[in-house]
């Protein structure tokens, strides 16, 4: 995960923002009080900022929380994702690992920008999803009332090898949330 929260103040610490570049020491320094903590579950969580893998948090102690059965590709294009709204907006108007409350939403929305008066969610599809879950997701974020932008990652592309080259097949679920 890319957020945690910092349990005496409540401020919500992204990682991968860049102003925390230079004060990874003081986060290495809350992991070790046990003030940073995970904010799907509450639990304590450690700060992973080394040299080769992207900067994250993960649980000191597994627990039941949502944020643990996340797959890989979600969590690099979350950050993606992140990095690249960054570019695009002013970093203090974009959040990551959103939660909504009383939602029933199976997970967090992966990223969230409140500039002015214009809200955007960021929904990424890391699996095809039974026709359950694609009508509970799009119901939701109705009830919800903000735009929801979807983004698929590219795994789930099946080009045409054998005829056409040039042409794509839709899953199931790519196919259900078309905008027309």
């Amino acid at each position: 995960m890319y957020k945690a929260v910092h349990q005496p103040s409540g401020q919500e610490i992204i990682i991968l923002d860049t102003r925390w570049m230079q004060q990874v020491e003081l986060l290495r320094t809350l992991d070790k009080q046990d003030a940073l903590v995970c904010p799907g579950c509450e639990q304590p969580v450690r700060v992973r900022a080394g040299k080769i893998k992207r900067w994250h948090f993960a649980h000191k102690h597994l627990a039941n929380c949502p944020f643990e059965r996340e797959s890989p590709i979600l969590l690099k294009s979350r950050a993606v994702l992140y990095t690249w709204l960054a570019g695009k907006f002013d970093i203090e108007h974009i959040t990551i690992e959103k939660r909504i409350p009383d939602s029933t939403l199976h997970r967090h929305v992966d990223c969230w920008v409140e500039n002015e008066d214009r809200v955007l969610a960021y929904w990424i599809f890391d699996r095809r999803l039974p026709p359950a879950e694609r009508d509970s997701l799009k119901s939701e974020f109705k009830k919800i009332g903000v735009p929801i932008i979807w983004v698929f990652v590219s795994d789930l592309l099946r080009v045409d090898f054998v005829g056409m080259q040039d042409r794509l097949h839709l899953t199931t679920t790519e196919r259900a949330f078309i905008r027309k």
